[in-house]
């Protein structure tokens, strides 16, 4: 920060509503946050007086009988702005490598004249052992070692350039400095620092960097160009293996590449797991309440195109008889939670269900059959969606009605 304000004599009377405006300027000019470290340092030209709260505001600005003259004000915001450079240029130099920080030593050394002191340039730049150096001097010394770092960048970057591809980087480097292009190879004497013209390091690293993300653009693969979808060819006339009468764009296909009437199929795969005209063994079809069996066939629509397919069938009437007891005892927990039923009568009606649903004296629980058949039903799932018949949506919509059906079997 540089507010460009220099020490002054006293003003004479002539010239005091001037310096009282630059003042106010100067002022406006620091961050409200910082406004503070002005009135300390008022507070500490008065002597650090500790009778009057916020003494240093009030002597700057005049207010609550306080008061200073324009030289005190301007010497308070001249010790702001020393302080506040001074950490700016702290801050920087902090953030050069240490390797380099010698260069900032050796640079103020020469702005100083070279004189015959022992680490001349440190004391300086940190105003030890009687030496010092003004804050411009400071700043240009550090600014000299940035563009020396800077300038081993240029060197390292240019010579990995082909010499063919040199005249881009000058090419650049005249935009960047906008000159006209009627001035010969100006961008290359400015590179190089010949016939009178010149560049900054960091000029020079825009230019290569401009350079650079030309040559990557250049290289970087073009995107393919969208190709035409692939036209669906119509599906060659086909006869039904079942019934034998030709088939119409409601058909089905099974794995074995077999077309069908769905209406032909649906009953067949009821009753048996193999295909009708060559025997080729499916899954076991999944059936599952409440939502449509999903099997391994590909309908087409109007224009003979795959679409998903979706066939519902028929249930064993083992499995109705337990799905129904099923919906009873659901209906009779629903009627205990409505108060329509007692909790005695709930329990009566829970007890007969289960008897109905324990082993008989001809075969296994129906329960039982249930069980097995449902998780023969997610075996079976869990194949189509590996084979990418189904899926994953349509897996984890099984699975879960799955393990649902599972909890009540087991209650």
């Amino acid at each position: 920060m540089s507010l460009n304000i220099q020490p002054i004599k006293l003003p004479s009377a002539s010239q005091s509503a001037l310096m009282a405006h630059d003042i106010s300027e100067a002022f406006s000019k620091i961050p409200s946050a910082d406004q503070d470290k002005v009135y300390f340092f008022m507070w500490k030209i008065k002597g650090e007086p500790s009778s009057v709260p916020n003494y240093g505001m009030h002597a700057f600005h005049g207010t609550n009988g306080q008061s200073a003259t324009d030289a005190e004000r301007r010497e308070a915001i001249r010790l702001y702005v020393e302080e506040a450079e001074g950490n700016e240029i702290n801050q920087k130099f902090s953030l050069l490598p240490v390797s380099n920080q010698d260069r900032v030593y050796f640079h103020l050394w020469e702005l100083k004249g070279k004189p015959a002191f022992h680490d001349f340039g440190k004391h300086a730049f940190h105003g030890t052992n009687g030496q010092s150096a003004t804050p411009a001097e400071k700043r240009e010394a550090i600014k000299r070692c940035q563009d020396e770092i800077t300038q081993a960048k240029v060197d390292q970057a240019f010579a990995k350039i082909p010499a063919e591809s040199h005249d881009r980087v000058y090419f650049f480097l005249s935009k960047i400095k906008k000159e006209p292009a009627s001035i010969p190879d100006f961008g290359k004497h400015a590179f190089h620092g010949t016939n009178g013209f010149n560049s900054t390091p960091t000029e020079k690293l825009a230019a290569i960097t401009a350079y650079e993300e030309e040559l990557a653009e250049k290289q970087s693969p073009k995107p393919a160009e969208k190709q035409p979808p692939e036209k669906i060819t119509k599906i060659e006339k086909a006869f039904c293996s079942i019934c034998q009468d030709e088939l119409g764009a409601e058909r089905v296909t099974a794995a074995c590449k077999h077309f069908f009437h769905k209406d032909c199929l649906t009953p067949w795969l009821a009753k048996h797991d193999t295909c009708p005209e060559c025997r080729y063994k499916f899954s076991k079809p999944i059936q599952q309440v409440g939502v449509p069996v999903i099997i391994q066939f590909e309908p087409t629509d109007k224009e003979g195109a795959p679409v998903p397919c979706f066939i519902p069938l028929e249930r064993t009437p083992a499995q109705l008889k337990t799905q129904e007891l099923f919906n009873n005892l659901e209906q009779a927990r629903a009627l205990l939670e409505s108060g329509a039923v007692t909790q005695e009568e709930f329990n009566r009606i829970n007890q007969n269900i289960h008897e109905q649903l324990a082993p008989s004296h001809h075969g296994g629980a129906p329960a039982l059959v249930g069980t097995q058949e449902l998780i023969h039903n997610l075996e079976h799932a869990e194949e189509l969606l590996a084979f990418g018949i189904i899926t994953q949506e349509d897996f984890n919509q099984i699975n879960q009605i799955v393990h649902y059906q599972l909890d009540r079997l087991m209650e």
